[in-house]
């Protein structure tokens, strides 16, 4: 996708967040779907510090709701490493995935 269609994404995906914060509550998963695409539309935008409080909220809010394990927090959490070490903080993404490592043990 183009920067142009991702800013243009932004704006839907914010009115598309307010709407969940303000209905379904903190811990939905619409909420934490929103989360994690405005964390890609930010990471494609280039707002690394919007990617990242969007990623750590989207972990939030699927830690509320799903169990260790479960394919949506492990795909966050991924995806937050991969940005993680994108932004040369390895140690952190390494953190993150030993996490998830360990909470998804049997």
């Amino acid at each position: 996708m183009t920067e142009e269609r991702w800013a243009e994404a932004e704006p839907w995906c914010l009115q598309a967040l307010a709407v969940h914060e303000k209905i379904s509550g903190p811990a939905h998963p619409g909420l934490g779907t929103t989360t994690f695409n405005l964390a890609g539309i930010s990471r494609n935008l280039g707002s690394p510090v919007e990617a990242e409080a969007y990623y750590r909220q989207c972990l939030e809010v699927y830690a509320a709701i799903y169990r260790p394990g479960h394919r949506r927090r492990i795909t966050a959490a991924t995806e937050f490493a991969e940005f993680l070490r994108e932004q040369g903080r390895e140690a952190e993404a390494a953190e993150l995935e030993a996490g998830m490592s360990e909470s998804s043990a049997p």
